[in-house]
């Protein structure tokens, strides 16, 4: 839906790996919710508990680690029509998150963004062209900000299928703290849907392509333009004993452009990340609109360089709200 369709940008802006990760399962929560398809609201409001919000290594010193944290967390995405209909037509977007930490208050996120789309639908085919700007604060300071360009085609096929591709360019400007951020992002990605087994089945690939600043610093340089690839499957069953239950398994490899150089430039090590990931959901109609949801995750992400190993679960329990303009 269209929620999804933008809200995903605030995970895109964030290329810090704590920050990635601290986005991208609550926006990706969200994103596979349901909006009306051409004008809706969607609040969603959660507490839950992080694991590992600094993704601390296994091998981090066990006096200097935090540990897990409990946060709550408010999302919100809308979509308003301005002109034309379904079959064609322009419309506005926009979404906000907000996470709040209960004792690691560094972790707080909080991030904004507003677009526009062109919209057709022939009733075999929708495609999509559009525009939006975003930002993100971390800890209350500017991590980025993002002006992007959004392209997406559906192809409806028998029996239930469809065929997805979608092509996104960002050009990102990290806050004054993060220079390094600065630059670039294509993201293209490809799915299919289909039914199979009493289940809704979605899978498919993703390629990112990130050409950042990068950071160099006395002699040591880190680089934030990997070339990753993901690939993932998700299965949906729409009634077990009333609730609507879902799968995602997934697979990132994150191959880095230039080789890492540390400890005063003495180490030069190319950095290879192979990130694995689990997502279990089930949510039921809780009446007028509402929905409530119990959903759990873990991620263990594998590097070559043993400073960015980390394992990490987040267990959310919440409701999400849809509400529709009036006609």
């Amino acid at each position: 839906g269209q929620a999804r369709a933008h809200f995903d940008r605030a995970q895109r802006a964030t290329a810090d790996p704590n920050l990635r990760a601290l986005a991208g399962v609550a926006l990706e929560r969200l994103g596979r919710a349901t909006l009306p398809p051409r004008t809706g609201t969607l609040i969603s409001l959660a507490g839950g508990h992080d694991s590992n919000p600094a993704l601390y290594t296994d091998n981090t010193v066990a006096g200097s680690r935090t540990g897990g944290d409990y946060f709550v967390e408010a999302l919100g995405a809308s979509t308003r029509n301005l002109s034309g209909n379904a079959a064609l037509g322009w419309n506005a977007h926009g979404a906000l998150v907000l996470r709040k930490y209960l004792d690691q208050g560094e972790f707080d996120l909080q991030g904004l963004r507003a677009g526009i789309s062109r919209d057709t639908d022939s009733g075999v085919t929708q495609f999509s062209v559009g525009g939006d700007y975003s930002i993100v604060y971390f800890d209350g300071q500017l991590l980025e900000q993002a002006a992007a360009l959004d392209a997406q085609v559906r192809t409806r096929l028998q029996a239930g299928r469809d065929l997805r591709g979608r092509y996104q360019l960002a050009r990102i400007d990290g806050g004054s703290a993060y220079g390094h951020l600065d630059g670039w992002q294509q993201r293209i990605s490809a799915d299919t849907g289909f039914a199979w087994q009493r289940a809704l089945w979605r899978a498919g690939y993703q390629l990112d392509i990130e050409d950042r600043r990068d950071l160099r610093q006395d002699g040591d340089f880190l680089s934030y333009s990997p070339r990753r690839h993901l690939l993932f499957a998700i299965a949906e069953l729409p009634d077990v004993a009333g609730w609507r239950a879902e799968m995602r398994v997934e697979y990132r490899a994150s191959r880095y452009r230039d080789p890492y150089r540390l400890d005063g430039g003495t180490r030069v090590l190319a950095r290879r990340d192979d990130r694995y990931g689990l997502a279990l959901r089930g949510s039921r109609g809780v009446g007028a609109g509402r929905r409530a949801f119990v959903e759990y995750s873990y991620y263990r992400n594998d590097s070559s360089i043993d400073d960015y190993d980390y394992r990490r679960g987040q267990l959310l329990v919440g409701i999400e709200v849809a509400l529709e303009e009036a006609r």
